[in-house]
C-alpha cells in the first residue's frame, strides 16, 4: 500500500487499484482515462456517467431488431447500430414495418395495414357482410401471411320491401350476393374497414 497516490503510477489498497492519469492499452499516449487502440471484449456492460450502457446484456434501442450490432464507426470510437446482414444503419421497427408492406405501427406495437375502403379497393359493387372482412387479410391483395386484426362496422336502416346487396365470403372467394328483401324496421350491419397485422422478419 502506498500512502499518497499522487506520487505513484499505481495505488492499490483493499482490492482497489487506482491508476493516476490516463491508462493506455495498445497506445503509449492515451488521451482519455482509458484509451484502447483496438477492440474491447466484455462479458458485462460498459456504462457512461448517464447510465447508458453497451456490452453483454445490453438492451437494443427502442425499435431495433435482433440483427443489429454495435460497431465503431471511426478511429475516435464513435458507436452506431448497424444491420449485420446489410451493413447499413439498423432500421427501426417502423422502418421495417413499412419495408414489409405495412403502413404504420399501432398503439399495441403491431405492424398494420388498414383497408379503409375495401369495397372500392377490390372493385366490389356491394358492401361486405359483417364479419366477413376477416378473410381479406390472407386472401386479398396477394399477402397470404397477413392476419386479421380488427375491423369497423356501420349500420344501414331498412324499410319494408326494400332490398340490400352484400359481398360475403363463400369459403374460397368473395361472392356478390344478389339483392335480398329488406327487414321491416331492422338494420343491416356491414364492415367498412379491416386492419391486417403484417409479420416483420427478424
Amino acid at each position: 500500500e502506498q500512502g499518497d497516490p499522487a506520487g505513484y503510477a499505481i495505488y492499490a489498497s483493499g482490492g482497489i487499484n487506482y491508476f493516476q492519469g490516463n491508462v493506455g492499452i495498445g497506445t503509449a499516449s492515451p488521451t482519455e482515462k482509458l484509451d484502447v487502440a483496438g477492440n474491447i471484449r466484455a462479458s458485462g456492460t460498459i456504462c457512461d456517467g448517464a447510465g447508458a450502457c453497451v456490452g453483454g446484456g445490453f438492451s437494443l434501442p427502442a425499435g431495433a431488431h435482433a440483427g443489429c450490432t454495435l460497431v465503431a464507426m471511426d478511429d475516435l470510437g464513435t458507436l452506431a447500430w448497424k444491420d449485420r446482414l446489410s451493413g447499413g444503419m439498423c432500421p427501426t421497427f417502423t422502418e421495417r414495418c413499412i419495408t414489409a408492406g405495412g403502413q404504420s405501427v399501432d398503439g399495441s406495437g403491431n405492424c398494420v395495414y388498414t383497408y379503409f375502403d375495401p369495397v372500392a379497393t377490390f372493385g366490389w359493387g356491394r358492401e361486405i357482410r359483417n364479419g366477413d372482412s376477416q378473410y381479406i387479410c390472407a386472401n386479398m391483395g396477394g399477402h397470404p401471411t397477413w392476419t386479421y386484426l380488427s375491423h369497423t362496422t356501420t349500420m344501414h336502416g331498412t324499410s319494408c320491401g326494400g332490398t340490400y346487396g352484400l359481398v360475403y365470403w363463400g369459403g374460397s372467394t368473395f361472392i356478390n350476393w344478389g339483392e335480398f328483401g329488406g327487414i321491416c324496421g331492422g338494420n343491416v350491419t356491414v364492415d367498412t374497414t379491416v386492419t391486417c397485422k403484417v409479420p416483420i422478419p427478424l
